[in-house]
């Protein structure tokens, strides 16, 4: 299932995403062998770094042929042999985001280190399992923020929540003739039971009385930057990516969107 397309305007984008290497051309060796070493951490659907890390599916894609390994339980992965040139890389796993990384120079002879460091040290793919929420209500306070009573599995409520909201004033509406798009980063209520966030409509062509019809995409991302003694800061990571065909945002584990819950704007 294709995840929902993010507009690139509604949302700060690392730098480190748009820089391809689709202008760098170098000449390689013809039959030059070396090993494209990487690794992968798989999350919950909270945040939380699991157990285990393996049986995650990883594919090279070069220009005539493309190569095929899995993850170790430590999500190490390793292509032996994999003749040097320019692979996109493509992670996945049942029940997980498809994450893509493109324009990955593989020269050949000593290995390559895929998210290397300035300090030599290998970054990590980070691979999040996607959840589809079970939404109760929406409800809108004050014309600015917006209650989302949500019910999750083992009743844990994740920090690194987020929301992608889509709105229109036209009942029934698909995404893409969506007027209104958020990325929401809500905190818990432990008062109200539910998720809260800050909706700022004004200025935003909504007038009042108007009726909103809203749906919703979810996703996490890691609940604590220290988890079972690696520190997240200090390594190079990719979670998302850009799409070379639309030039969107694609956020792998941005489950399908929600049904359809309307709101009135007061």
């Amino acid at each position: 299932m294709k995840p929902p397309a993010i507009r690139m305007s509604n949302l700060w984008i690392p730098a480190f995403l748009l820089l391809f290497c689709t202008a760098c051309e170098q000449e390689y060796l013809p039959g030059l062998e070396g090993s494209l070493v990487g690794h992968v951490l798989s999350f919950d659907i909270y945040g939380f770094l699991q157990d285990r890390h393996d049986a995650i599916g990883v594919t090279a894609f070069g220009v005539e042929e493309s190569f095929h390994t899995r993850t170790t339980p430590e999500g190490r992965f390793e292509f032996r042999h994999l003749p040097a040139g320019t692979y996109e890389i493509r992670l996945e796993k049942k029940g997980y985001g498809t994450l893509k990384h493109y324009g990955v120079q593989h020269l050949g002879g000593r290995p390559t280190l895929l998210l290397q460091n300035a300090s030599g040290n290998p970054g990590y793919f980070y691979l999040y399992e996607i959840h589809v929420p079970d939404i109760k209500k929406v409800s809108l306070e004050d014309n600015f923020f917006l209650h989302i009573a949500l019910d999750l599995p083992e009743e844990r409520h994740p920090n690194q929540i987020h929301f992608f909201l889509l709105a229109s004033e036209q009942a029934g509406f698909l995404p893409g003739e969506a007027t209104l798009y958020n990325e929401l980063h809500p905190y818990y209520s432990e008062e109200d039971g539910e998720y809260v966030a800050a909706w700022d409509l004004r200025g935003r062509g909504v007038s009042a009385g108007s009726t909103l019809y809203l749906r919703m995409g979810f996703y996490t991302r890691v609940e604590s930057w220290f988890q079972q003694g690696i520190n997240f800061g200090q390594y190079e990571s990719v979670d998302q990516y850009m799409d070379l065909e639309t030039g969107e945002l694609i956020l792998p584990n941005l489950g399908p969107l929600t049904e359809e819950f309307q709101i009135i704007y007061e």
